[in-house]
Parts: structure tokens; sequence; C-alpha cells
């Protein structure tokens, strides 16, 4: 099977010159803004930088050294409100400490007639120590996560 020939253009010639002609004009009439990073003719290679290269690249470095000093400055934030709430963590597991050892001294020398039955004291005692190790891991793993 041989393909068929193709038919001879239906515009004579002088048209589709006269189409080239305008279109090769609009092409022209556009103007194209040099590149800024381009290197310009007879430039100094030896140069570290092109002037138009060194000023991008000094824009760069300021935009990266604003980066960095935003991420060390939330950083910053972040350990001072860790600081905090692990000194809040902690007064708080004392507090709780402190009433488990009270308790059992006021029930074991029946400190100004205080009585606590067995079952009361173990589970005071078992929820609150169950509860300081929880509170404790949980401050934990917020603390010397990975992130």
């Amino acid at each position: 099977m041989s393909e068929p020939e193709s038919k001879p253009p239906s515009q004579p010639l002088a048209e589709r010159f006269k189409l080239f002609e305008s279109i090769n004009d609009v092409a022209i009439s556009q103007t194209v803004e040099p590149d800024p990073l381009a290197l310009k003719e007879g430039a100094d290679l030896n140069k570290d930088y092109p002037e138009s290269l060194s000023s991008v690249q000094q824009a760069r470095d300021k935009a990266e050294i604003e980066q960095l000093s935003e991420g060390t400055r939330q950083t910053k934030l972040v350990n001072k409100a860790r600081l905090i709430i692990l000194a809040s963590l902690f007064f708080i597991i004392a507090l709780w400490i402190v009433s488990v050892v009270l308790l059992i001294i006021m029930v074991g020398f029946g400190i100004w007639g205080f009585t606590l039955s067995d079952k009361v004291i173990m589970t005071y005692v078992t929820t609150t120590t169950a509860s300081v190790f929880g509170l404790f891991h949980i401050a934990a793993r917020w603390l010397f996560s990975k992130d």
C-alpha cells in the first residue's frame, strides 16, 4: 500500500510569502530581555561570579540565613515551653508522692484519729503510682521525641 500523493498547495506562493513576512515582523518586534545570569561578552571568567550571579547568590544566602535564624528562634521557644512544662510536671509529681507518704504516715500512726480501710489505701497508692509513672512516661516521650 502506497501513500497517496500530497495535493499541491491551494494558496499561491506570493500569499504564503506575505504570511511568512508578517510572522517574521511580529517575531522581530517582540523584544527579549537578556538573561541576567548569562555571561556577558568579554566577561572575565577568572572571577568567582559575574556581578548578576553574585547578587543572586547574596540574595539566596540572605534568605537561607533568615530561614535558619527563624528555625533557631522557634527551637528556643519550644525549649522554653518544654522547661516550663517539665518544672510544672515535676512539681505535680512531687506533690503526689508527698500526699502518698503523708497518707500512709497519718493512717499508720493514727494522727488526729485518721483511719482508712486497707482497700482504700491500696487503691490510692496503686492509682497514684500508676498515674505518676504514666505522666512521667508521656512527658519523657514528648521531651525526648525523635523530632
